[in-house]
This record gives C-alpha cells, structure tokens and sequence, in this order.
C-alpha cells in the first residue's frame, strides 16, 4: 500500500510542479512554497480515494520559535510531505517517511481525519473545490507513471 501511496505522492508533486503555473490551482503557482496545506488535502483526498478504509490524518504543526505553519500527512504512521523541501534544511519531499525531519521546527498542533478537513474546505470554497479536484485528476491522469 505504502508503494502505491508514494507513486501517486510522487505524480501529483510533478503535476503541482509543471502544471500548478498553468491551470487555476489556488495557492499552488509558487509550489512548493506555501502550498502544503492545499496539496497535503488534496493527496489525502486522492488517497482516501484509492484506499478508503486508511485513516489519513491532515497534521496542522506551528513553528516552535516563529509564526509559521505547515502540513503534512500521517497515514498508518507514515507521514507523506510532498512540500518538505520548501524550506532550507530539507532537500526532497518526505514519501512514507517513518518520521518528518520538519517536526524538529514544526510541532503538531491539530489533527483533522481528511475528509472531516476536506468537508470543512468544501464549506469555504464550495463547488470550486471538487472542480479543482476534478482538474487535478485529469492532470493525474495524464501525466506519466513516476520513474
């Protein structure tokens, strides 16, 4: 399950990169930067998908010392960081990690299962966010298989 996790982990962090420019994905056009919350929701939702009896959970962790914030997900005590390397000391996204690197910065200050935190998104954004869904999936689906 974990491989097939990390495959699809790693499609849609090339779709976010070569695409997120391109197409109308909110807060995706500087990706990495400040689109983990966004992308940690919608590779949750993608998998919850794929494997729906996985409890995924939306981590919501706070800098230590600064005001920052950033997410990640925990699936079966793997966490999935497919924006990791937004910041300085970290070289490469986190696919099935057994830990995140990040959590020496970023103590994990809420939990959401991820269709409880993809249902409250859908209450903001509405319609918008299931065609946005929608158009990733397409870009999914037309993007290559990862090498």
């Amino acid at each position: 399950m974990h491989t097939e996790i990390t495959r699809l982990s790693k499609r849609l962090r090339r779709v976010f990169e070569k695409q997120a420019i391109r197409t109308e994905l909110p807060h995706l056009c500087h990706f990495p930067k400040n689109s983990c919350q966004l992308a940690s929701l919608y590779l949750g939702v993608l998998i919850n998908r794929q494997f729906p009896r996985v409890y995924i959970e939306l981590i919501h962790g706070r800098h230590r010392l600064k005001e920052e914030n950033h997410y990640w997900l925990e699936v079966n005590g793997f966490s999935y960081d497919i924006t990791a390397d937004q910041f300085d000391d970290i070289n490469e996204p986190i696919y099935a990690g057994l830990s995140n690197p990040l959590s020496t910065y970023f103590s994990p200050y809420h939990s959401t299962e991820v269709m409880q935190a993809f249902s409250d998104y859908q209450q903001v954004e509405g319609e918008r966010s299931l065609s946005i869904l929608a158009q990733i999936e397409v870009l999914l689906n037309q993007a290559s298989p990862p090498s």
